[in-house]
């Protein structure tokens, strides 16, 4: 298509010619996890759990050119770009001169938008799809799906909606996640305004007895976690390590200080109890002095790069204002 010629084609054009460029962030996801059905006048709407993207839409109108139509796609880049982007927004002849008296489609022309009679499309062009109508909805309804800030996952099937119904809709679906995920985590801190306690960082880490190496979370930003572990004589560790002189091993400070660092990036992912932090690799680790029974250690990390789902932390383990252990980690966000 020509720039402004009432599909999405053009921008797709524009988008490719540019170029895509990996951003250091993990995508954002709108998972659908249960139906979501909404209803106004004759449209509907219903959204469902699916592994991918499908949208399924049906038009009726009294215009025999359009009358009913119905399709439903798999929607991927290849089939956006070749079966939906190109369908043009289209309008009846008996409605323009009521829209434009109500200050709507004043850009509108035979060059950025089909216009139908009853005895066809006026447009020289023609139809670039048999069932360009119904395409075009695919790609309105699309469009408002991206008011939810996320790249959308789930299947929608939807009767003569616009939209109107769709922005309604939008909001449902939001709501419908924002209940959901008040009962997945506990409020995030925000900076030092608030700790987490051992329940709290539970919700979030996978971790359990006796492999859960932090106790409680002091702060946590975008870039930065602060978070303290208690040793106490009780570890079991120290039965072995070693008798008589208990000494925390010093894999398990790098292990904790490992946790310390999945706590931030499991806060930054969406729906975390889906997710696992993998360790990669660890460089230049030192251990400054023995941690005992009786100590606290205070693990400070700093985000240094996080590129898809890899990151790159610099870590350091304090007793007191003591440095105790340092080192740069390098893990991974996994799907459980």
């Amino acid at each position: 298509g020509e720039p402004g010629d009432g599909s999405a084609a053009p921008y797709v054009k524009l988008f490719r010619d540019a170029g895509l460029v990996e951003q250091d962030a993990p995508r954002k996801m709108f998972r659908v996890e249960k139906p979501v059905r909404l209803q106004k006048g004759r449209a509907e709407l219903v959204a469902l759990p699916y592994d991918g993207t499908r949208i399924s839409f049906t038009i009726q109108y009294n215009n025999p050119v359009i009358g009913t139509q119905t399709i439903a796609l798999d929607i991927t880049p290849e089939v956006f770009a070749n079966e939906v982007a190109p369908a043009r927004t289209f309008v009846l002849r008996s409605d323009v001169e009521k829209l434009r008296r109500a200050g709507l489609i004043q850009g509108g022309t035979l060059e950025n938008a089909v216009v139908v009679n009853d005895d066809g499309v006026i447009n020289q062009e023609g139809l670039r799809f048999p069932d360009e109508f119904v395409r075009h909805k695919i790609l309105d309804l699309m469009g408002d799906l991206t008011l939810l800030g996320r790249r959308f996952q789930g299947q929608v099937m939807a009767w003569r909606s616009g939209h109107a119904t769709h922005v309604a809709f939008v909001k449902a679906l939001a709501e419908e996640k924002r209940k959901e995920e008040s009962f997945d985590l506990p409020p995030r801190p925000n900076g030092k305004d608030r700790v987490w306690d051992i329940e709290e960082i539970t919700q979030i880490m996978p971790h359990r007895y006796p492999f859960l190496l932090v106790d409680r979370i002091l702060e946590l930003t975008d870039d930065r976690v602060v978070g303290i572990k208690n040793v106490t004589v009780g570890e079991p560790f120290f039965a072995g390590h070693f008798p008589g002189h208990p000494i925390m091993p010093a894999v398990l400070i790098i292990e904790a200080m490992a946790q310390t660092g999945g706590v931030l990036l499991l806060n930054k992912v969406d729906r975390p109890k889906e997710k696992l932090v993998y360790f990669m690799g660890i460089d230049g680790a030192k251990f400054r002095r023995p941690v005992k029974p009786g100590d606290q250690l205070r693990f400070e990390l700093t985000l240094l790069k996080l590129k898809g789902r890899i990151c790159k932390m610099a870590g350091k383990a304090y007793v007191g204002d003591q440095l105790v252990a340092e080192a740069e980690l390098l893990s991974s966000v996994v799907d459980r």
